[in-house]
């Protein structure tokens, strides 16, 4: 990530995080449950700390969904508790 000459902050991973954000399938998600809490990590996220099962954040407990949002790409869902 980097700012930009406005004092924004740029980058492709907060682009990822926008785009997961405004992603249709978390906003299903988080409505579907009571407390209205979803996690949904990026790709890069998950191949780099999730799937490496690091104590308290078991890989088994996410799945993949397609992300559509500005092309496709993956993202992986958290199931919930």
């Amino acid at each position: 990530m980097a700012v930009d000459e406005l004092d924004g902050w740029v980058g492709s991973d907060l682009n990822d995080a926008c785009r997961l954000l405004d992603a249709e399938f978390l906003r299903t998600a988080s409505h579907e449950r009571d407390d209205g809490f979803a996690l949904c990590v990026s790709d890069s996220v998950y191949q780099g700390t999730v799937r490496h099962g690091h104590p308290g954040i078991p890989p088994v407990d996410f799945h993949r969904v397609a992300n559509s949002k500005d092309g496709p790409s993956t993202a992986w869902l958290a199931d919930p508790v």
